[in-house]
């Protein structure tokens, strides 16, 4: 096994669900479970399998062994994966890894090329692919679940109730939602292309059209904004929980802006979350002021 095989698969598993989210959910991005931050494990089974385990954290740098550790589980499945038994698997991720609707696990085929994930893929058969596709799937739908039903993201009321009343509950703890949204989810193994030129629209009464953020047209004044922004959060007119989030979100657009290839879509998504909480501080002349000065990011 090479030496960056572990982590490379990894780190696939989590932009395959960013891809997706992008592609699915773009209004709720900057929220989703695992993307912000997250550490890895890997089990090996029956030498032929990787298990991957993610865990989600709010920040920080991801962090795994470079080695699998061997499972050796008398309780785990008997029988290679395989889309009518996804489900088994699913159930004993969950009970084995005590996962919660913010973690995932996927279990992929032991087959590396020696060189990088794409001639992996290669190497995989169309079977495999298919259940690639279907365990991000089935994660995307129980992470969407859990963030509607935990209210998480301001969904407008209409669409909200709309939404929860599409969920499934399916075997006990599994979430999904109906089998027709499912097969609508577009599939990515992994995008390695920088994001450029990009524009979202928020599916959302307030939506708010975000322009993309190029290399380096914004990082200097984006980044005196915000080391000015998060030096004022103590001074606004807001809410222990509006200043806690408005800290994430300056968080997130920190980690992005020191990235090689920063996500023009998560800082987008997170201005604009940010734009939100400041409207809510009525009366007071600092928001209104730093509300003026994110302006020319957000058209």
């Amino acid at each position: 096994m090479r030496e960056n095989f572990i982590a490379d698969w990894a780190f696939a598993i989590r932009n395959a669900l960013e891809d997706t989210v992008e592609k699915n959910f773009p209004q709720m991005l900057h929220i989703w479970p695992i993307l912000k931050g997250f550490d890895f494990e890997a089990y090996l089974w029956q030498e032929t399998h990787i298990i991957f385990v993610l865990r989600d954290k709010l920040i920080g740098i991801p962090t795994g062994s470079s080695k699998p550790y061997k499972l050796n589980d008398p309780q785990a499945p008997n029988k290679n994966p395989t889309l009518e038994n996804l489900t088994e698997w699913q159930h004993y991720f969950q009970k084995k890894f005590s996962l919660n609707f913010r973690d995932a696990a996927v279990i992929i085929p032991l087959k590396d090329s020696g060189k990088n994930i794409e001639n992996d893929w290669a190497l995989w058969n169309e079977i495999e692919k298919q259940l690639w596709y279907q365990q991000i799937k089935l994660i995307i739908a129980s992470q969407f679940s859990y963030l509607v039903n935990n209210d998480l993201y301001s969904i407008p009321q209409e669409k909200r109730e709309k939404l929860i009343t599409e969920l499934k509950k399916v075997n006990n703890d599994l979430y999904l939602i109906p089998q027709s949204k499912i097969e609508n989810i577009k599939n990515i193994i992994y995008i390695k292309a920088p994001v450029t030129n990009l524009q979202i629209q928020q599916d959302s009464a307030q939506a708010t059209q975000i322009i993309s953020i190029s290399e380096n047209k914004y990082d200097n004044k984006l980044k005196e904004v915000i080391q000015s922004l998060k030096k004022s959060i103590d001074k606004f007119n807001l809410s222990e929980q509006q200043k806690h989030e408005l800290r994430i979100d300056i968080q997130t657009i920190e980690i992005q802006m020191t990235s090689q290839k920063p996500k023009a879509k998560i800082i987008g998504e997170c201005l604009a979350s940010i734009k939100r909480i400041l409207e809510n501080a009525i009366g007071d002349s600092l928001a209104f002021g730093f509300l003026e000065k994110i302006k020319p990011f957000i058209l």
